[in-house]
């Protein structure tokens, strides 16, 4: 072979180890710059196997036995619930028509181990007791320690162990547990236009009737309200609607929207008044307090 055919393959060998050299650069650069990635993932909560990744919470993850438990996240497991929450809390719906005694007041006591809290055909809460065996929320059971109560439900919406009460706030209830008890009361989302007209034409004075007008028309046409007299004062309140309103002398002495409670927007331009107060309060602790004392 002469000088001139060897020059082109001199070339040719060298474009070939040029090209190897650097499609080897080229990976052991993307191999180093990928592990570097995995392991800054790594560090930042974030594992990769497979190729695949997936997230691990920052911090210390709590203990199984601590998990602070969302309470709208809390699942009702009474059969009785579910039926009143999907009938609306009436009882009739609901089908509860058996198997039942009244006591004096008006209340219905099952064999089954609870009793439903009425007005008329709407249930304005429920009492489990120790003849109720099966679990009412969140796998909890009449009768279960507040320890395992803690555990199952995590930190607790209400306490006062001054008053031994241990609440919880759920999407659907209102739950309080005791030793020998579990009192239930509903956690509705109302519809307050109708009850917000006939309320601000009273509160205003434009009703006609006045406060026997009022407090028929209450009692007819809004059963989730309980209507009782207090000294002096009338009080006409709802745990579901979340509000209360205390009459006295005929007119409207005091109205307190709690927490939760879902302004329609007639009651909207007198929010400032002295007699309106708005509460960062659940009506249902307030309720239950009531009760135990």
């Amino acid at each position: 072979m002469n000088r001139k055919s060897r020059i082109p393959a001199i070339v040719l060998l060298i474009i070939g180890i040029v090209f190897i050299t650097m499609v080897s650069l080229i990976y052991n650069f993307k191999k180093i710059n990928s592990l570097r990635k995995a392991t800054n993932n790594d560090q930042a909560g974030i594992s990769v196997s497979d190729g695949l990744s997936s997230y691990k919470p920052k911090g210390k993850v709590a203990e199984e036995n601590n998990t602070i438990i969302p309470s709208s996240d809390i699942k009702t497991n009474s059969i009785l619930l579910v039926k009143l929450i999907n009938y609306n809390w009436d009882r009739v719906k609901a089908q509860l028509m058996t198997g039942y005694e009244k006591d004096n007041d008006g209340n219905y006591i099952y064999s089954e181990g609870y009793t439903l809290y009425c007005n008329n055909t709407t249930v304005k809460n429920v009492i489990f007791d120790m003849n109720y065996k099966d679990e009412v929320i969140g796998n909890v059971k009449v009768g279960d320690s507040s320890e395992i109560i803690k555990e199952k439900l995590g930190v607790p919406t209400f306490e006062d162990k001054e008053l031994g009460i241990l609440g919880y706030k759920t999407k659907e209830v209102y739950a309080f547990f005791y030793e020998d008890q579990i009192c239930v009361y509903p956690n509705k989302d109302m519809n307050n236009l109708e009850f917000e007209a006939l309320l601000v034409k009273y509160y205003i004075g434009q009703l006609d009737g006045g406060q026997v007008s009022f407090l028929i028309q209450i009692r007819n046409q809004f059963s989730d309200f309980t209507i009782e007299e207090e000294g002096a004062d009338i009080l006409v309140s709802s745990a579901s609607r979340k509000i209360e309103i205390i009459i006295n002398d005929g007119k409207v002495k005091k109205i307190i929207l709690y927490n939760g409670y879902k302004k329609a927007g007639n009651i909207n331009e007198y929010l400032n008044n002295e007699d309106i107060e708005i509460s960062v309060k659940d009506l249902a602790e307030k309720i239950e307090i009531e009760r135990i004392k």
